[in-house]
C-alpha cells in the first residue's frame, strides 16, 4: 500500500533538501506570489499538498516581511554605490557578431575597458552587470556605438580615414 502522509517543511536546509520528494521555492511580497520554483523527485502532487504548501510560504513570506519592515519601513530610494547592478539592452540579432568579434576580441576589450560582466542572449538582449554605475553605462555607450546603424536622411560627421582613387573610407561611427 501507499503511504499518503507527508510533511511540508518551512526554510530547508541541505539534507532535507537532497532526502524530500519535492523543492518549492516561493518567492512575493505582502500582496501576492511574484515567482515560484518547484523541483519534484515524484509522480505528482495533490491540489491539497499544494494548496498547503502555498500556505505556509505566505505565512512564512508575511512573517519575514514583517521583520524586515521593523528594521526598515520601506525600500531605500537608490541602491547603495556597493551594490551590484544588472542592465538589459537589447540589440539586432544581425550585430551580436560584431559585439563579440573575431575570437571574442570586442567583448573582451569592452569588458576590460569597463570591468563589467557581459552576457549576450541570441535574440540579441544584453546583460551587462557591475557595482559600478558609470561603467555600466560605459559599456552600454560601446554597445550602442558598435551597433548603431546609419539613417536615410539623416545628417552625421564622419572621420576620413583613408582615401583611395575610388573613393573614401570614413569612420561614422567611431
Amino acid at each position: 500500500t501507499r503511504d499518503d502522509s507527508y510533511t511540508i517543511l518551512t526554510d530547508i536546509q541541505g539534507m532535507e533538501d537532497a532526502l524530500g520528494d519535492i523543492d518549492f521555492k516561493v518567492a512575493g511580497t505582502k500582496d501576492g506570489i511574484t515567482a515560484i520554483q518547484m523541483d519534484i523527485k515524484i509522480d505528482g502532487l495533490t491540489r491539497e499538498v499544494i494548496e498547503e504548501a502555498l500556505e505556509q510560504a505566505r505565512q512564512g513570506r508575511l512573517a519575514i516581511m514583517d521583520h524586515m519592515l521593523h528594521t526598515i519601513e520601506q525600500p531605500r530610494e537608490e541602491l547603495s554605490a556597493y551594490a551590484p547592478k544588472v542592465v538589459t539592452m537589447s540589440i539586432n540579432p544581425d550585430k551580436i557578431r560584431d559585439v563579440i568579434g573575431p575570437g571574442g576580441k570586442k567583448i573582451n576589450e569592452i569588458i576590460d575597458e569597463t570591468g563589467v560582466k557581459l552576457d549576450i542572449e541570441q535574440d540579441g538582449t544584453i546583460f551587462i552587470g557591475a557595482v559600478d554605475q558609470a561603467m555600466i553605462n560605459r559599456a552600454k555607450e560601446i554597445i550602442e556605438d558598435i551597433t548603431r546603424e546609419a539613417e536615410v536622411g539623416q545628417v552625421y560627421h564622419a572621420k576620413v580615414k583613408r582615401i583611395e582613387k575610388y573613393g573614401a573610407f570614413v569612420e561614422l561611427f567611431p
